[in-house]
């Protein structure tokens, strides 16, 4: 049966536009299967872009866009087209970002007036990115399909982008523990490896670090067959930045002990490194001593430190050592400096710590302080206990009871007995 003209345009016109449907369905289809392949193949970001854009530019149903994802705590816009602003440098309002479902953009909407629609694409009930359209007819329905379509196929490249951000943090995460693994291992090789433990010499040492690494130092150096050198340091902050600094601070004074054993001439010198190599507003809180066993005597210098307490025969009441200057690395040349000089006696006891102990919380916020450290030092000075440490770290643990402590923990102490 013939049709007529009228039935034979008619004809035609849906054959057309059937083909129209199916040349774009099938556009629709390459571009997945491109992107996909590219995803698989691991493209570059900007390979995906590229692709995305082409896509869009294809499809004939907006002029512009511009999608916006999380970057750290931020929304920023990762890839844009024929946008009038630079989207690159704006963070996006509060005003999209509680919104869940694809909504029309108002004229007056902060600065967005060239888009006329946003669309959230999730993954898993999570929001990953805003897409905003721009120059969008709204009132044909192949336009809704097509916009299905470019949720869709946003949403595959954004999972996409998730993925590899989700790999280059695992990847940071995993460079950053390993860095922490050595850093940790050459910190602990920076240690003293021996320390006397003798009926008229014994030394112990402690150190629990806030974090994998920390800025807490101590140290112990035989000079010579009658003198020691004892010494403990707190750089400010954590991490591996202060590991770094510590290392400097342990690798100058292990070479200036060797020339001189001078305290004024290795403290000076200890401040002009550090303030040398110190990057930012690190600055470090250092004790050291010099004892010298055949004169009994100690000669020490405080530089801005926690003041150790010394206990003798010649002064059985606990002094508090802060004959010194300030912190070393603030100053070019330290303002002011002295040293103090303490006659031992036969029998002595030196205790030395960071802020770390004295300042250590209960799950009340009370500071720990002093007083508790000095009243078991006295005790213990009397009874001539053999070991500090297992009683300094019990009052450590009876004290916080369990609450988390926030800084390193170091202490050093220094017994000495003569017949």
């Amino acid at each position: 049966m013939l049709m007529t003209p009228k039935e034979q345009i008619s004809f035609e016109a849906a054959h057309l536009e059937l083909s129209a449907k199916l040349e774009r369905k099938q556009l629709e289809v390459n571009a997945l299967l491109e992107l996909t392949r590219a995803i698989q193949e691991n493209y570059a970001e900007s390979k995906l872009f590229q692709i995305y854009t082409f896509t869009f530019l294809g499809l004939d149903t907006a002029e512009r866009f511009a999608l916006f994802a999380l970057d750290g705590s931020a929304w920023k816009c990762k890839l844009k087209h024929a946008t009038a602003k630079d989207y690159f440098k704006v963070t996006l309002p509060d005003k999209f970002t509680s919104l869940k479902t694809m909504t029309e953009i108002a004229d007056e909407s902060y600065g967005f007036q060239e888009f006329n629609l946003v669309i959230p694409v999730s993954h898993k009930s999570s929001i990953l990115a805003y897409l905003f359209l721009g120059g969008l007819q709204m009132d044909t329905s192949e336009t809704l399909n097509r916009l299905a379509f470019i949720n869709a196929f946003t949403n595959v490249l954004v999972v996409a982008l998730e993925n590899k951000r989700l790999v280059r943090q695992q990847i940071y995460q995993e460079a950053i523990k390993k860095e922490l693994e050595i850093a940790r291992s050459v910190q602990q090789n920076l240690f003293p490896a021996w320390l006397p433990s003798s009926d008229r010499m014994r030394v112990e040492a402690y150190y629990l670090p806030h974090q994998s690494v920390g800025g807490d130092f101590y140290e112990f150096i035989q000079l010579s067959e009658d003198k020691y050198l004892i010494a403990i340091a707190d750089i400010s902050g954590k991490g591996i930045p202060a590991s770094l600094l510590m290392a400097n601070f342990h690798a100058s004074l292990n070479t200036l002990v060797r020339q001189s054993s001078d305290l004024v001439t290795i403290v000076n010198e200890l401040n002009f490194l550090t303030g040398k190599s110190r990057k930012g507003d690190y600055f470090i809180t250092a004790f050291i001593a010099i004892y010298d066993q055949q004169s009994q005597k100690l000669t020490y210098i405080n530089a801005g430190h926690n003041p150790p307490v010394m206990i003798t025969d010649v002064e059985t009441s606990p002094q508090f050592l802060e004959k010194g200057c300030t912190i070393l690395g603030m100053f070019d040349k330290l303002p002011a400096i002295e040293f103090g000089e303490i006659d031992t006696g036969r029998r002595f006891m030196l205790f030395a710590y960071t802020d770390g102990l004295s300042e250590l919380r209960n799950p009340a916020g009370d500071e720990m302080g002093h007083e508790p450290l000095v009243k078991i030092l006295a005790q213990l000075f009397e009874v001539q206990e053999k070991s500090i440490q297992p009683h300094i770290v019990q009052l450590i643990e009876s004290h916080r009871d369990n609450h988390p402590y926030h800084d390193d923990i170091t202490f050093i102490s220094f017994k000495a007995f003569q017949d």
